[in-house]
């Protein structure tokens, strides 16, 4: 059940491997490291939370400009929903690749620091990044998928009254309720004049690196 217990595939075990170097090169630099992971369960039972209450304000407001139910439009509304799921898909792929060109844009060594993959026992996809990044780098990594396939189709349906692009909007928010909790951890640590954050090669999460000035 703990973390120590689960067994690594073998391309968790070699980025384990890069990570476990990784950290003992910073601390040679004088970095300290601080933990900044979550539990599988509070990542798949909390995260839709936070994707929820950030998506309200757009459903509510969805209904009060357009006096409309959003999520039941028109006569073939089983039919669009189900093009819909076939969608949803296609941006679960989408929402990945997001992480890793933000991801890339912010390393170092670019995508040949990326990785993407599957996590088959649970079916989630994943992008991991093996290179530490800024703050700044890394919440915008975290977040891009939420702001492209979340926040701008939400934005959209406001102005042009169509449901689909806020449902669509309010899934992939909901989607990103994981990111957003990681982002949540990353925000209630303290900034400090000489940092990097560090993807988790196999847990939840991520790694601070802090520099010991003393």
């Amino acid at each position: 059940m703990s973390k120590k217990e689960r067994k690594y595939t073998k391309a968790e075990k070699r980025r384990l491997e890069f990570f476990n170097q990784l950290i003992d090169e910073y601390k040679n630099k004088g970095y300290t490291t601080r933990d900044l992971t979550t539990s599988p369960l509070k990542a798949n039972l909390v995260g839709p939370l936070y994707g929820l209450l950030v998506s309200l304000p757009f459903i509510i407001a969805f209904i009060l400009l357009h006096k409309s139910n959003p999520f039941i439009q028109g006569d073939n509304y089983f039919k669009n929903y189900l093009i819909y799921i076939v969608l949803m898909f296609l941006f679960i792929v989408v929402h990945e690749l997001l992480h890793g060109i933000t991801f890339a844009s912010f390393s170092k060594d670019g995508f040949k620091s990326i990785e993407f993959g599957v996590k088959w026992e649970s079916l989630n996809p994943y992008c991991t990044c093996n290179t530490p990044l800024t703050r700044k780098g890394y919440i915008l990594s975290l977040l891009m998928p939420c702001i492209v396939l979340g926040f701008i189709p939400c934005i959209i349906s406001l102005f042009n009254k169509n449901a689909w692009y806020l449902a669509m909007g309010v899934i992939m928010i909901l989607s990103a309720g994981g990111d957003l909790l990681i982002c949540k951890l990353l925000l209630q640590d303290k900034e400090e004049k000489d940092e990097l954050y560090l993807d988790h090669p196999t847990d939840i999460g991520l790694i601070k690196f802090v520099r010991n000035d003393k």
